[in-house]
């Protein structure tokens, strides 16, 4: 329908259509638009609307192309600095030379700033565009300050308090409508909010946010308020978080949740598919090994599954786990890949000491029931043995392949989640089979 509604040639009409619609509208069928028409709309919008609407594309850097210089300086200017500097990430080295120097000075001095903070840090996501009120103002002139900035600021409540360059708090604005002169603004003034420094990891900014319920979050450099975090971002960070780890469990990008090439897709995906498929007839000849095994005793392969389906769970509980870790911290440390590792192996060995006694259990009463030649109580012991042993396996490679080849820089969410499960499948029957094996010999 809003595709539809943007086929007018007349730039006029092309305005009024584009007047009703909300940005976050425009930028979902704007991908979709021939090159010809997106034109038409970079003439009819002013770059304050066209800043707007770059904000909301998931891939604004696919267009910025199409502008010109006038028009992509003039656009840049305008759009919030974590949103630019997201754009600007995803551009070669040349062409940011390029379009840094055309900037304003506020601008590149706020990018200069950024650059120097790491990727999974506070200051990376920092927006700029808010209002500050002097400590030492009458509420009245506050007021009008307020009426005068508004109209060109995202956040307005709260309205954040400084003396000098100094952060003193914040300032809720139901506080200072109802709030009369001659007082001033410290009197009325929260001394005490939640703030978190700029060196902090965007995990725990986005956690402050939740646990206090906040619209905002003042970001702060040695007592210097440098910018905020809304509750917009901290929503969008946790929603690429989600999308990650979800994608990973199916064993692609999370960029295949939205608008990528269907070539890209495909090439991304493939490669990794025809491994698996030979790595699947390896299972195959794997279970010819063991058929003198399976033939002597049948029963076994009444549990194969049982084996089979824990470890993937297992495997894919790590897999989740780690992949959800990386996306929050960008990447590990060595020290802390280990322990990662450790802690899931340990986690998976308490769970699995459990999950042995059950296994032994119901195993037991089943061969009782269906009835078998050998020891009952050894091939229950010996299905039990095998799926402990092969859930703590399970859980060492569900967390070590993520972090491996999040080294060696391959997407850990297209590589782990299918290579996982057939290794575990892999692993399991060795375990499995070479365990029922030492079984025999014991009978």
């Amino acid at each position: 329908m809003k595709k539809r509604l943007l086929n007018t040639k007349n730039l006029s009409e092309l305005r009024k259509v584009l007047a009703t619609l909300h940005p976050a509208d425009l930028a979902t069928v704007f991908p979709k638009l021939k090159s010809q028409k997106r034109l038409q709309i970079y003439q009819a919008m002013p770059n304050e609307e066209l800043a707007t609407l770059f904000s909301y594309l998931d891939k604004p850097s696919n267009f910025i192309t199409e502008l010109s210089d006038e028009q992509l300086v003039g656009v840049f200017n305008l759009i919030e600095i974590d949103d630019l500097n997201d754009i600007l990430s995803e551009l070669d080295d040349e062409d940011i030379n390029n379009i840094i120097p055309k900037l304003n000075p506020e601008k590149q001095t706020q990018l200069k700033y950024i650059e120097k903070i790491k990727a999974n840090k506070v200051g990376r996501i920092i927006q700029t565009n808010f209002i500050t009120i002097d400590a030492g103002m009458d509420v009245k002139d506050a007021m009008k300050k307020l009426i005068q900035e508004a109209s060109d600021t995202t956040i307005i409540d709260p309205l954040f308090v400084v003396d000098g360059e100094e952060f003193i708090g914040t300032l809720d604005l139901n506080e200072l409508i109802i709030a009369r002169s001659p007082k001033v603004i410290k009197e009325i003034t929260d001394t005490n909010p939640v703030t978190i420094d700029i060196n902090e990891t965007i995990t725990n900014a986005t956690k402050k946010i939740h646990d206090y319920s906040l619209n905002s979050l003042p970001v702060i450099d040695n007592n210097k308020l440098v910018g905020i975090i809304t509750s917009d971002d901290a929503f969008e960070i946790y929603s690429e978080i989600a999308d990650t780890t979800y994608a990973s469990l199916a064993g692609v990008s999370s960029d295949d949740l939205s608008n990528r090439k269907f070539t890209s897709r495909l090439m991304e995906r493939l490669p990794w598919l025809i491994g698996l498929l030979f790595l699947s007839i390896l299972i195959t000849n794997v279970m010819g090994i063991f058929e003198d095994i399976i033939k002597q005793v049948t029963i076994l392969i009444f549990f194969q599954t049982l084996i089979l389906d824990m470890a993937g769970n297992v495997g894919t509980q790590s897999l989740a786990s780690t992949i959800q870790t990386l996306v929050k911290n960008d990447e590990l440390a060595n020290k802390e890949a280990r322990k990662l590792i450790f802690k899931e192996v340990k986690i998976n060995l308490i769970n699995s000491i459990f999950l042995m006694i059950i296994a032994f259990i119901v195993c037991f009463i089943f061969i009782a029931i269906y009835g078998t030649t050998y020891s009952k109580v050894l091939l229950s012991l010996t299905i039990a043995i095998a799926m402990g042993v092969t859930l703590i396996a399970s859980a060492f490679f569900g967390t070590l392949l993520p972090i491996f080849f999040s080294k060696i820089k391959i997407n850990p969410a297209v590589a782990s989640g299918p290579l996982i499960t057939t290794i575990n499948d892999i692993i399991a029957i060795l375990i499995y089979f070479n365990l029922a094996a030492l079984f025999l010999k014991l009978i």
